[in-house]
């Protein structure tokens, strides 16, 4: 339930790929498989069944913003000591830090839906976001909405609805990862 949860919320969050997807006469489909290594079986097993399929996890530390997709692929080979040798190393992706950062990226969303007493001076204010230490954005993130209308922020309670709800230009601008992810989608889903 948690997974279709999520699945939801990045949904709305693609829905602008999707639907670009739809009019190319594509398929695409967001599949939430639990936690990284989970999601990494899922991505290795559909590039087995032939599917074309791009991973996507949390980086949860520090990656460069210039970070090319060469690097992407050594980071995760490095820190989780996954073979991804076969991979297009194009359709290996990060949220760098987490799902969070890319939550934190539209303050203006983050106000309308907490309501009232949520404290939008305690959320980071970086403006590159992915510069922000995983535990700083989360324990942000809960500062800010902790006496809101909606009370504290939890994953899979709000994440599901703020996801479908960010603005992607907001995110773009703060969060260059997310940025290069939206464009390969995009080019992923038009025919050549």
């Amino acid at each position: 339930d948690q997974k279709a949860q999520l699945r939801s919320g990045f949904d709305g969050l693609f829905s602008s790929i999707k639907q670009l997807a739809r009019d190319n006469g594509v398929s695409f489909s967001v599949v939430c498989a639990g936690d990284r290594n989970m999601a990494h079986r899922a991505y290795v097993n559909a590039k087995k069944a032939g599917d074309a399929a791009v991973l996507l996890v949390d980086s949860e530390e520090a990656f460069p913003s210039e970070g090319q997709a060469r690097e992407r692929v050594q980071f995760l080979t490095n820190r989780d000591k996954w073979d991804l040798s076969g991979s297009d190393a194009n359709c290996v992706h990060l949220m760098v830090q987490c799902t969070e950062t890319w939550v934190v990226a539209d303050p203006d969303t983050l106000a309308n839906f907490y309501g009232a007493n949520f404290a939008r001076n305690k959320l980071p204010s970086r403006i590159n976001l992915e510069e922000e230490p995983k535990k700083d954005v989360f324990e942000k993130l809960q500062l800010a909405t902790r006496n809101s209308s909606k009370g504290e922020y939890a994953k899979i309670r709000h994440a599901k609805i703020l996801l479908a709800k960010i603005k992607i230009e907001n995110v773009r601008q703060r969060c260059p990862h997310f940025g290069y992810l939206h464009e390969f989608l995009g080019k992923l889903v038009q025919p050549q």
